[in-house]
């Protein structure tokens, strides 16, 4: 491992703690040993996956912000969409409306993760699944017109912002 792994390693380790005594609630020696033991092992396990590129550690705490402000707007865009399939669920002419399609379309996300942030992103909202994912394909699942035309969309664009990648 090079040092700046091992700095990067180090510091995921330290986060991990964090989170296991902040979930924990626990102080006693046992579950302080027990979550230094888990902490080491998640990050070593996990380093390839959380630390995809050595930026350094500014860059990923850049990357976390962007990633909160994601995850606030993901939360407005669930609950948008929970209002777009109550009305669906509820509409006169139920049978008219709902166009459950299939939808298959290529990101333009490099990494693992993006894609995954964007596969989980996408099952999270109502009236979507992600059917398959291969590489850069994929297959989801819309339950109307209005949601297969959103497809990939927003969503993408502010997932490659959380890495500073700009869209074609």
């Amino acid at each position: 491992m090079t040092r700046k792994t091992v700095k990067l390693t180090g510091f995921s380790t330290l986060l991990f703690f964090l989170l296991w005594i902040v979930l924990s609630g626990r102080f006693d020696t046992f579950h302080l040993v027990l979550g230094i033991i888990a902490s080491v092992i998640t990050a070593v396990a996990c380093r390839n996956l959380i630390f995809q590129s050595t930026d350094g550690i500014s860059a990923r705490l850049v990357q976390s912000v962007r990633l909160c402000f994601y995850l606030v707007w993901l939360i407005v865009q669930i609950f948008k969409a929970n209002i777009h399939v109550l009305k669906l669920a509820f509409s006169k002419n139920v049978y008219e409306i709902l166009a459950p399609r299939l939808v298959a379309f290529d990101s333009i996300l490099e990494t693992e993760l993006e894609r995954f942030i964007l596969a989980s992103s996408i099952t999270l909202t109502p009236g979507t699944v992600v059917v398959e994912l291969k590489d850069e394909h994929f297959l989801v699942h819309a339950i109307s017109d209005e949601m297969a035309r959103d497809l990939p969309g927003e969503m993408e664009q502010r997932v490659a912002a959380i890495f500073r990648k700009r869209l074609v």
